[in-house]
């Protein structure tokens, strides 16, 4: 009778069983989705480090070489903004300017001086009066860049032209010089190439066919998530218990509980009813003899008290 479990703790560790199977499910799934998300993160990794290979080996070819504002210039074309021209003999890149550079000169002083024409008055007389209430004249000379500077380039493909900074001529001016010294050697550096971009080429098209790993823990991770037999086990374990149970025998738990918190109460009440009549009676025969009949009456009350406790809490022990 001790082991017999009640309705309401069915339902709570049914409940409870579910609780822990989904729990361990959803850790599952996200220890897959987590091992899948790494392993296409190492493959995208390897791809974008064949691809950097491709492009190392090809950098002497097409590389960027310089930039000139907003001009750039690679070893196989040169770029402003949208604009593209590939480089070949065909190809004429200058430096053009237009306008001047011009110098403003201001001068500043030459007017009396108070102030010095009485010190040189002092020193000098009239006539230094005159020298010395002159102030001193001062110039200074600005120089203006107001030229225009600007790299162009034509093509049998089109034409592009970009200005250039002033400050930047010289730059610009070496740019036109590199890009004579690549067209030269467009050739020969593409040959040179060659070989190693065919290898790197080569192993980014392995790298990009290598996806087994990826796969597999992708295809694993889908598996475990749609592999929900578990749950639904216990999720319909956990629903037979509660459609097993009738409400009245739930209501019934409950009010055998709310009877057993009263009979709990009443029997602290009991003992401390008990100790009252204890003392009580100890006080009444503290006046013997003339309290002795009200001393034995607390006495029997409170023994009356104290056994109808222990035999309610024994009789309980039995029935549990």
């Amino acid at each position: 009778m001790g082991d017999e479990i009640g309705p309401q703790e069915r339902i709570r560790q049914a409940e409870s069983k579910l609780e822990e199977v989904k729990a361990a499910y959803e850790a599952k799934v996200e220890q897959a989705r987590k091992d899948s998300e790494e392993a296409k993160q190492r493959y995208e990794s390897r791809i974008e480090q064949c691809k950097q290979a491709v492009a190392d080996a090809s950098a002497p070819y097409d590389g960027l070489v310089m930039e000139v504002g907003p001009v750039k210039l690679y070893g196989d074309r040169i770029e402003y903004e949208n604009n593209l021209l590939k480089l070949d003999d065909r190809i004429e890149i200058t430096v053009s300017t237009s306008g001047n550079v011009y110098s403003d000169t201001k001068i500043s002083g030459g007017g009396p001086s108070i102030g010095g024409a009485l010190v040189g008055g002092v020193i000098a007389g009239e006539a230094g009066a005159i020298v010395g209430g002159t102030k001193k004249i001062t110039s200074s000379t600005e120089t203006h860049d107001a030229r225009g500077v600007f790299l162009t380039a034509v093509s049998d493909a089109g034409s592009l032209v970009a200005p250039i900074d002033p400050q930047h001529e010289l730059d610009a001016r070496n740019l036109t010089a590199k890009a004579k010294y690549l067209i030269r050697t467009l050739e020969k550096r593409e040959s040179e190439v060659e070989g190693p971009v065919s290898d790197a080429k080569e192993k980014l098209d392995e790298a990009m066919r290598d996806t087994a790993e990826a796969n597999e823990l992708s295809q694993r991770y889908e598996q475990i998530k749609s592999d929900t037999s578990e749950v639904d086990a216990a999720k319909a374990e956990y629903e037979s218990v509660v459609s097993s149970i009738d409400p009245s025998e739930i209501r019934a738990e409950k009010l055998a509980k709310v009877k057993r918190h009263f009979s709990r109460a009443m029997q602290v009440v009991k003992i401390l009813l008990a100790l009252f009549f204890i003392a009580l009676g100890l006080e009444y025969w503290l006046d013997y003899p003339q309290s002795a009949v009200g001393g034995i009456v607390s006495l029997l009350l409170a023994d009356a008290l104290i056994v109808s406790t222990v035999h309610r809490a024994r009789a309980r022990k039995v029935m549990q």
